[in-house]
């Protein structure tokens, strides 16, 4: 049956996509179908990122039956017809200039996945929506992220018109102290109504630049641009700004730009760039005989980021230099040796000693995962941290994940010697158990999942700021992540084992408070504000 819906789904989606070509894309007047008139419809625009609630206009919407019939009609059997709402729509710039590349996508507040729309000259659709609630956002180069509340109550078509507003676009030139252009990616550049401060908190991201009424994209992204332009500033404010350099959370050089600019210059200099590198000194050896290992590979990362590290030399000794300052993941990799990761501080023109760290062999935890009855759970999702290494103020994010096959095994890789966390769950079931791998590969493990407690989760981080989140259940530490300001509230949820937890809040190392969470049953709420 799964398999059916989707098929219809994706027929449906052609289907669509054909429509819109012949309802919305037909140019020519003497072809008779039917068009969309957005005269009588209702229009919700945005000024900035800020969500407009589209739920009363919907109301008052006409249906675009004509539409609805010919998607029914075109499916193949009675058995198969369309199911749910079909959501339609015109999008209009503020200026009446067509809109290049919308992308056009729906997601339920409820939670689950984005659905894309289909697009064609100007329009958009969406079918088989169920009923609900759903987030509808639009987004365009050089126009101002649109979101709106869609509420799909069992009509069968909802027509929905998006009128977007123009952003202000800014030339960005960033010089050095002689003057010269500097065109390097690793710059990103910032906007904000206050002054900008000389650095933001320590971030895993590759730059807070997301932070402030504005988005900017380097020459990769407008290759239009004359030469020595770093890129361009899409702004969402006509007021007089702050517009600021920045090397991940640092900021090199700052500016005042009028409420009429359309470029502005940045100067940073070689100074304030070696100032703000930290370096770090460490020593990788067997952790068996003792012996150096050279040629491991020592890197330190941001989480959208990676390379190849610095190889250490025939005493096992390496130094690396102009490590751009962050909460940064620290990875050593060696031949027949375990992947050490951990995260760690790195502050601006530090000089870390990191001593020795011995490397052992690889290890491997394979098994089972059951429900249960004892029978196989396919799909289960895998999480596992070495917990010795993270004891600081810092998260367990490690972009590490896999999944049960078919018949339930599962295998974790990366590992070594040691204490090993590891959570499994899906929707509604988990399962937490403390593995070590001291003595050698551990295989046959057998981990049986049970009901799930479910917690409404919503992130909403002031501007600017940066908190590490830890969830702790009696003195052990269950989870732990980085939560960012990403310019509204995101509705998440927690997967738990049932129980009682307090959640502790950090900015930078320091305690800031602690909710309890009563996570003993389903339907708890948590906010990070």
């Amino acid at each position: 049956m799964q398999k059916l819906s989707l098929a219809i789904i994706l027929v449906q989606t052609v289907i669509i996509a054909i429509l819109l070509v012949v309802d919305f894309g037909s140019t020519s007047p003497e072809v008779g179908d039917p068009k969309l008139d957005t005269s009588p419809h209702e229009k919700s625009t945005s000024n900035n990122p800020v969500e407009a609630d589209a739920s009363e206009p919907h109301a008052s919407m006409p249906e675009r039956v004509d539409v609805r019939e010919r998607v029914v009609n075109t499916l193949p059997s009675e058995g198969s017809r369309h199911r749910g709402t079909l959501l339609v729509g015109a999008i209009h710039a503020s200026d009446d200039k067509p809109v290049d590349s919308p992308r056009v996508s729906v997601r339920a507040k409820a939670g689950g996945p984005y659905v894309s729309a289909c697009i064609h000259n100007g329009s958009y659709a969406i079918p088989s929506l169920s009923p609900g609630a759903y987030e509808l956002t639009c987004r365009a180069e050089g126009l101002k992220p649109f979101a709106a509340t869609i509420e799909v109550a069992g009509k069968d078509t909802v027509v929905f018109d998006i009128e977007i507003q123009r952003s202000r676009l800014v030339a960005v030139k960033v010089i050095d102290e002689h003057g010269r252009p500097i065109e390097d990616e690793r710059y990103a550049i910032i906007a904000s109504e206050q002054e900008l401060p000389d650095a933001f908190p320590l971030t895993n991201l590759r730059s807070t630049r997301h932070t402030g009424p504005g988005r900017f994209r380097g020459r990769l992204h407008n290759t239009g641009l004359p030469a020595g332009y770093l890129g361009l500033l899409e702004v969402d404010s006509t007021a007089s700004l702050w517009v600021g350099v920045l090397l991940r959370q640092q900021v090199l050089a700052k500016n005042e730009l009028p409420p009429d600019a359309t470029e502005v210059e940045l100067k940073v200099t070689n100074r304030d760039i070696e100032a703000t590198y930290a370096a770090a000194r460490v020593r990788i050896v067997d952790a068996t005989t003792g012996a150096p290992i050279a040629g491991a590979r020592v890197s330190f990362s941001d989480r959208q980021s990676s390379g190849a590290g610095k190889p250490t030399d025939a005493g096992g000794f390496v130094h690396v230099e102009k490590i751009i300052p962050g909460l940064l993941a620290f990875e050593v990799r060696a031949i027949d040796h375990e992947r050490y990761h951990s995260n760690m501080r790195v502050e601006p023109g530090s000089n870390l000693d990191l001593g020795t760290i011995r490397l052992g062999a690889p290890r491997k935890i394979s098994g089972r995962v059951v429900d249960a009855n004892g029978e196989p759970v396919s799909g289960v999702d895998f999480a596992w941290v070495a917990r010795d290494r993270y004891q600081g103020v810092v998260s367990w994010e490690r972009g590490t994940s896999t999944q049960s096959q078919s018949d339930g095994t599962f295998t974790l890789f990366d590992c070594g010697p040691g204490r090993y966390f590891v959570r499994a769950m899906t929707t509604s079931r988990i399962a937490e158990t403390i593995v070590d791998t001291s003595a050698g590969d551990i295989e046959g493990l057998e981990i049986r999942l049970s009901g799930a407690s479910k917690v409404q989760f919503v992130s909403n981080v002031p501007a600017g700021k940066c908190y590490v989140v830890r969830v702790v259940r009696g003195n052990e530490q269950v989870m732990c992540w980085l939560a960012h300001d990403y310019g509204k509230p995101l509705e998440l949820g927690l997967t738990l084992v049932p129980g009682l937890y307090g959640v502790q809040i950090y900015e930078d190392e320091r305690l800031v408070r602690t909710i309890p969470l009563d996570a003993r049953t389903s339907g708890a709420k948590l906010e990070i504000r």
